[in-house]
């Protein structure tokens, strides 16, 4: 079984469908949007911290300061996932949209 979303992304979305598709064991998920698309660079500077101590084995800061997936060997550490509550883990921020400036 596999499972493919071209355009997932967090900073909920995909960490919830990631989630579920472990349930059944899914180890062949392609997730190729974040190739078209600068990481969570969108979101409010807040959530980009909260998601990246939240997550630290999913994703990594790049240089411009929005998270990222770390892939390694085309693969996701799954396990902070497992542990988070709803697959989350954190509260999302409610203030005024603020996002991390892309360069």
């Amino acid at each position: 079984m596999s499972g493919e979303d071209l355009v997932n992304i967090g900073p909920v979305a995909l960490l919830q469908d990631l989630e579920i598709q472990s349930i059944p064991g899914n180890t062949s998920v392609e997730r190729n949007g974040y190739h078209y698309i600068a990481g969570l660079s969108a979101f409010l500077a807040k959530t980009c911290a909260a998601l990246l101590k939240a997550h630290p084995d999913l994703y990594q800061s790049t240089e411009a300061g929005w998270p990222t997936l770390c892939i390694e060997r085309g693969k996701l550490d799954l396990s902070s996932l497992h542990r988070a509550p709803f697959a989350v883990g954190f509260d999302l921020p409610h203030e005024e949209y603020e996002a991390v400036p892309v360069p």
